[in-house]
């Protein structure tokens, strides 16, 4: 018979975080000024698009620069050369336009192979801007096409799912009695697609923004923005951001405005767009508004921060309250930026080559770690990181009240303790950090401990095993009510697989205290509800063959 009982309890720690450039790689990869680049990242690494006068090609490097593989998609000649990559899951998406088409590939072997798409066909042929972005169940597009007039343009939306090959769920955003304009953005938040739209006057010397919203499955009305030639908007955890290209008064009788580069932001599906939450990052001058080569590109890391580049090789970054850490990384143009958890990579055309250019911060904290056991032994799980220059992680570990020390580091996902047995009275605490290639290292998760109550009791009297349970039994909790300590005791006929967990009354998982293989007999696990207010709560016992649930209150 086995009595056996333990405890895993969560606590959090502090953040630390810290930032480095790492120097300029230049990756060999030919491109005139005025090509057109985009960039995105993920664990495989940095997956390049580059189109040049005849050819659209893709190229993986590592987090160094390292090339892994390209592949030509399609050699072509495009005037106005518009694309995009977005990917998700281990998606990678290359979008683009070709005459009157929008053909779009997919990958998911990391450029190994690509399947085409269903093309979208254009009821114009003629377009100033295409966006993309990607979640874990789609990739959300929006492009424009000129229908008249040299800044007649309209602004047009579609989706596809990652396991579909057709574009689906099509939308002319500027629908609108009195709307129009092109210059489109796409950006995300949960349950929303925000499409940002540029009605330009007949000169193209002035315009005004404005942000159109589907919201679960319906359009909203668009809502005005800003006064600009120009903007591109991107959602945060909280707010979303605009920055746009605006100016001021246009002077008379001739002449043209001050161009500049600003920030606004407000929150998320609501509020007002105000000078309050207005930033101006760079004043252009009369007249001089930048080309398509030095216009700004945005990117938002894990931990809620927004990254802007512009003007060639120029970088801030908005902490949430202000914009800092200004910095020029090169000397070049046509910039693109991309995140990655923490980390930030850009890349430019300098000296008729592509270059690239990581700012290294500390890796994301994995998430999702949790406990359970495997025979008999304490394990811990966590979800793998995503960045592209991940090393290892770093498990931790300390016995009773001693110090905490390095237990070992693991390119796995998990760890079983196999020094240690839950059948000891013994406490064994486990907490997990993560590092990178340059030895930056997260802050640690919250700890787990094992606590274990009882010995492993062995009947030397064969007659003993009749004491064995003849059925499967969840006893009333003992005592009950209780505060803040009760035991929970089940009997097993057989040796299997266990799973007792406890829930709110609202069916909301509380806390899971065993998961792992027991021997038959009778065991008890103590539930320790001191961080819990007083209330019902629902105890769940779960076998291969049996499930029982019963309730206990606690009352403080």
């Amino acid at each position: 018979m086995l009595k056996t009982s333990f405890i895993f309890t969560l606590l959090l720690s502090s953040l630390l975080w810290a930032q480095t450039w790492q120097n300029t790689v230049n990756l060999n990869v030919a491109a005139g000024s005025y090509e057109r680049i985009a960039l995105h990242t993920d664990a495989a690494g940095n997956h390049l698009l580059v189109q040049t006068d005849n050819q659209l090609k893709y190229y993986l490097y590592d987090y160094n620069g390292s090339e892994i593989r390209s592949s030509v998609i399609e050699n072509y000649t495009e005037s106005t050369r518009l694309n995009a990559i977005a990917g998700a899951n281990g998606k990678i998406y290359v979008i683009y336009k070709k005459a009157d088409k929008i053909k779009s590939k997919r990958t998911t072997n990391n450029g190994v192979s690509w399947s085409g798409l269903y093309d979208i066909t254009m009821s114009y042929s003629t377009s100033d801007g295409l966006d993309a972005i990607a979640d874990e169940n789609s990739v959300y597009l929006t492009w424009s096409e000129r229908t008249s007039s040299p800044n007649h343009y309209e602004t047009n939306y579609m989706r596809i799912g990652h396991t579909n090959n057709q574009w689906t769920d099509f939308k002319q955003v500027t629908d609108e009695t009195g709307k129009e304009g092109g210059l489109p953005s796409v950006a995300l938040s949960p349950n929303r697609v925000s499409v940002g739209f540029t009605q330009l006057n007949s000169y193209g010397t002035s315009g005004d923004v404005y942000l159109r919203e589907k919201v679960d499955d319906s359009w909203q009305s668009s809502s005005y923005a800003w006064l600009g030639v120009q903007g591109t908007f991107v959602n945060d955890n909280n707010l979303t951001h605009l920055f746009v290209y605006d100016h001021g008064d246009i002077p008379l009788p001739y002449g043209e405005p001050d161009y500049m580069l600003s920030h606004v932001y407000k929150n998320i599906g609501g509020g007002y767009w105000s000078y309050q939450y207005y930033t101006t990052l760079q004043n252009y001058g009369e007249g001089n508004i930048p080309d398509e080569t030095e216009r700004s590109d945005i990117a938002i890391t894990a931990n809620n921060y927004t990254h802007i580049v512009y003007e060639g090789t120029t970088y801030k970054m908005w902490n949430g309250s202000e914009f800092v850490n200004t910095y020029t990384f090169g000397n070049g143009n046509n910039n693109r930026i991309s995140s990655n958890g923490n980390d930030i990579y850009v890349v430019w055309i300098e000296n008729g080559y592509v270059r690239l250019r990581q700012i290294d911060y500390a890796p994301v904290v994995p998430a999702n770690f949790s406990a359970t056991t495997e025979n008999q032994h304490p394990k811990i799980t966590w979800s793998a990181n995503k960045e592209a220059d991940l090393s290892h992680y770093e498990v931790w570990k300390k016995k009773n009240s001693g110090s905490w020390y390095l237990q070992t580091t693991t390119t796995n996902n998990y760890y079983t303790d196999t020094e240690e047995t839950i059948c000891w009275q013994d406490f064994a605490y486990y907490k997990i950090r993560a590092a990178d290639e340059n030895d930056n290292k997260s802050d640690f998760t919250y700890y787990v401990m094992f606590t274990v109550f009882g010995k492993r009791v062995i009947y030397e009297d064969i007659v003993q095993k009749n004491d064995l349970p003849d059925s499967y039994q969840l006893s009333q909790n003992y005592p009950n009510p209780f505060n803040p300590s009760t035991t929970i005791r089940f009997g097993l006929p057989n040796a299997e697989n266990v799973l007792l967990q406890i829930y709110n009354v609202n069916g909301q998982l509380i806390s899971t205290l065993f998961n792992g293989y027991l021997e038959a007999g009778y065991h008890n696990v103590e539930f320790y509800g001191q961080n819990l207010s007083t209330g019902i709560y629902l105890y769940k016992l779960t076998t291969r063959s049996f499930t029982s649930v019963k309730r206990m209150l606690l009352v403080k």
